[in-house]
Order: C-alpha cells, then sequence, then structure tokens
C-alpha cells in the first residue's frame, strides 16, 4: 500500500476528511515599511558604543521625531540632532564617533543614505499608485543648477566651445550664453545651449550683473545660479559633486568650483570657508555658485550704484567697469553670507588672451593646484570609507560636506 493511501485510511479512521483542505489564498503583503533616519542613527550609535536611551535623555523622542521628517529635513536639521548627540556623549563620557562634531555628522550622513536606499528600494517594489499609506518615500534629490556663460570675442583663441562641452560631459544640462557683439559660435555650440546675442557691447561686469538676472528670470525653477567664464574647464563628475554639498552652511553665499592660487596659503584642503579679510577682497570669479535667494539679493544690491570696480577714478563707459569678484565679496559681506572654496580647484583656465586685457594667466590669475581633468572630487575629498556610501552618480542628501575644515577668522 502506498504512503498516501495509509494517510487517507488513518484521516478516516478518525473521521476526518480524506483530503485535507485546501490552504486559503494569501492576499500579496505590501513591503514593510523601512526604517527612518531615526531608527538608523540609534543602530549606528548602538553599533558604536553599545549605548542604550535612558529615561531622561530624550533619545527615543528624537528618533520618532526624525523619522516623522525624513532624511532631507533631518539633513536641513543636522545642526540640532548633533548637538543633542554631542550633548548625550558627554554625559556619558564618550570620545569618539558621537563624541566628536565630524563623527557625529558622520553617523548622521550614513543614516540619511541608508534611509533614502531603503526609500529608492521600497519605491521598485510597488507599483506606482499602490504604496502603502503608512509609507513616506522620499524622492532621490537633485538641486537645479541653472548655468550662464559669459563669453566676448578673444583676440586669436575661441575656447566657448570647449567650456559647453566641458560643462556638458561633467553632468550639467543646457547652459544659457550671453555672449557680446561678435562673439564666434559654432553649430555645437547652438545645438547644445541657448545663446542670448547682445545688440551691444555691456562690458565684464555689466554683462555677469545682466546675465544673473536674466538667468533668474527665464529659469525660475532653478535652485542655484551657477556663472561661468567661457574659458573654464572643470574635473569630471563635479556637477554630482555639488548635489553633494551644496549648501555647506545656512550662511553660504557663494561656492568657488574654480579657486585663485592667491588662496593656496590661507586654505586647508577640501572645502572650507573663506576668512572675512579675504572676503573683502575676493580674488576669482570664473565659476560660481550662488543660492538662487542670494543671486537675486546681488543684483539688487545698494552698492550697484555707483559701482566702477578696482579703480578709483570715475568711470562714465558702463563697458569699462569690472571687478565681478571684488563686487560679490564686499555684496556677500554686507550681507552676512559666506565665502566657500575648494582646495583643490575643481576648474581651469588658461585663455592667453583675457577679454578685460589682463594678459596670460600668471599668479593669482592660476587655479589652485588644478589637478585635471580626469581628477574626480569624490576620490580627492572623500575617504574610502565613505566613498562606498556616497558615489559619483548618484546623487546624494542636500548639504553634505565631507570632512568640512572650516578657516577660523
Amino acid at each position: 500500500m502506498r504512503l498516501h493511501q495509509v494517510y487517507m485510511r488513518e484521516r478516516r479512521a478518525k473521521g476526518q476528511s480524506p483530503v485535507a483542505a485546501t490552504p486559503a489564498k494569501t492576499e500579496p503583503q505590501a513591503p514593510t515599511k523601512p526604517r527612518g533616519t531615526g531608527d538608523h542613527l540609534h543602530r549606528l550609535i548602538q553599533t558604536f558604543t553599545r549605548q542604550q536611551p535612558t529615561d531622561d535623555c530624550g533619545c527615543a523622542s528624537l528618533v520618532r521625531k526624525m523619522n516623522d521628517w525624513g532624511p532631507d529635513k533631518c539633513w536641513r536639521r543636522r545642526e540640532e540632532i548633533v548637538d543633542h548627540m554631542l550633548q548625550e556623549a558627554r554625559k556619558r563620557k564618550l570620545t569618539k564617533w558621537p563624541g566628536s562634531r565630524q563623527g557625529a555628522t558622520l553617523l548622521l550622513r550614513w543614516a540619511v543614505a541608508r534611509t533614502r536606499k531603503d526609500a529608492k528600494i521600497l519605491t521598485e517594489d510597488c507599483p506606482e499608485g499602490k504604496q502603502p499609506l503608512s509609507v513616506k518615500v522620499t524622492a532621490m534629490h537633485r538641486i537645479k543648477i541653472a548655468v550662464a556663460i559669459t563669453t566676448a570675442p578673444r583676440e586669436g583663441e575661441f575656447l566657448l566651445e570647449r567650456c559647453v562641452k566641458s560643462l556638458l560631459d561633467t553632468g550639467f544640462n543646457r547652459p544659457l550664453i550671453f555672449a557680446e557683439p561678435d562673439s564666434p559660435t559654432t553649430p555645437f555650440i547652438d545645438a547644445s545651449a541657448d545663446t542670448i546675442h547682445r545688440s551691444k557691447r555691456y562690458g565684464e561686469w555689466h554683462n555677469w550683473w545682466r546675465a544673473i538676472k536674466e538667468t533668474l528670470e527665464r529659469r525660475p525653477d532653478a535652485d542655484a545660479i551657477m556663472t561661468v567664464q567661457d574659458d573654464i574647464f572643470f574635473c569630471r563628475n563635479v556637477r554630482e559633486w555639488l548635489d553633494h554639498i551644496l549648501w555647506p552652511s545656512a550662511e553660504c553665499g557663494v561656492v568657488h568650483v574654480y579657486t585663485s592660487r592667491k588662496y593656496g596659503r590661507s586654505q586647508p584642503r577640501g572645502l572650507s570657508r573663506l576668512p572675512v579679510n579675504l572676503t573683502l577682497d575676493m580674488a576669482g570669479a570664473c565659476a560660481l555658485v550662488f543660492p538662487r535667494h542670494v543671486a537675486q539679493k546681488l543684483v539688487n544690491h545698494a552698492i550697484l550704484e555707483g559701482w566702477r570696480g578696482h579703480t578709483r577714478e570715475t568711470i562714465t563707459e558702463p563697458s569699462r567697469m569690472e571687478g565681478v569678484d571684488t563686487y560679490v565679496g564686499l555684496a556677500l559681506y554686507d550681507l552676512r553670507h559666506e565665502v566657500w572654496v575648494h582646495n583643490p580647484s575643481l576648474a581651469e583656465h588658461d585663455s592667453v588672451y583675457s577679454t578685460l586685457g589682463h594678459g596670460a594667466p600668471v599668479g593669482n590669475r592660476t587655479s589652485l593646484d588644478f589637478p585635471g581633468v580626469d581628477a574626480d572630487p569624490f576620490k580627492l575629498f572623500l575617504p574610502p570609507a565613505v566613498r562606498t556610501t556616497f558615489t559619483a552618480g548618484q546623487p546624494g542628501p542636500p548639504g553634505i560636506v565631507p570632512f568640512v575644515q572650516t578657516a577660523i577668522v
């Protein structure tokens, strides 16, 4: 007798149906709710310190708040979170990781990254429109940067096409070009950028000022405005790098992508804040990134009235006005905004003939140790342990500043 026959005979002897009931079909379960940023941070702290929340520390309450805030808001409020971590670390006499601001910030950064990764996986698992209502999925963040290139005819050389190609190669989208009269162009430029041809010569300063003003009008959805001179070219992955480091502080008024050699002795390696005394005499306006609200302030600042650049003489011809870098530094100082620079510079310019008559790029008109077009900011500034969490091509949380070193005024 076969085994299944024995099984049915035994069931009949017990008065049971010879055939077991078919299990009820179960509905496919929605993916479980992923851990929030607070949960991830709590687990990381436990891993490194073996510490548990106490009744009076407020950690459990903060974990719940962070879960409700989501990763982006947690990062925007990182100072508040890190301050709480440092306060608890002092109570428990912890000196490593949560016990230092750099270590606490790194743990929070990892928690934010893991939360975003969980949200991305959940989005892929659930069809559109069927997300569980209890789960908040955060879209991948990408700061919208509008690029404005100012260009003018150069004697004996044409560098605009190289500049546009470098911007596209490093990840920027369709820049705006503000071209002085008789500026040359090519089919590649016409197909890759939107060009505004000036009907009259404005000169360096007025063309730059109008470029910011018109970019704000033409790109109303941009979060940031980046002004670029036409002889600039960049390292690779600069666009993705800016996604990670904007903005390094709440008071940040501008980030230099191109950094002048002038700051070689004053600034530490990495991204750092420029001391106030150097802000008042800022050098280099070749590639600057402004938050939108700061750009709006710059086009309406009071020192516009009677601006004449570096010279003390009265200038009656507007096209002779210059000193963009000086204007930006003075205006940001007056507005109480900070200037941040990269060391080394992530961009270079090598024009032999300056549109301003400055001559070849020598001295402070050269970049600060430009590492070359094949250099990657992620490898230049991030240690290997962090590169595994944030890699080029994968936008990260806003405001991440890997190992920022702030120059003390």
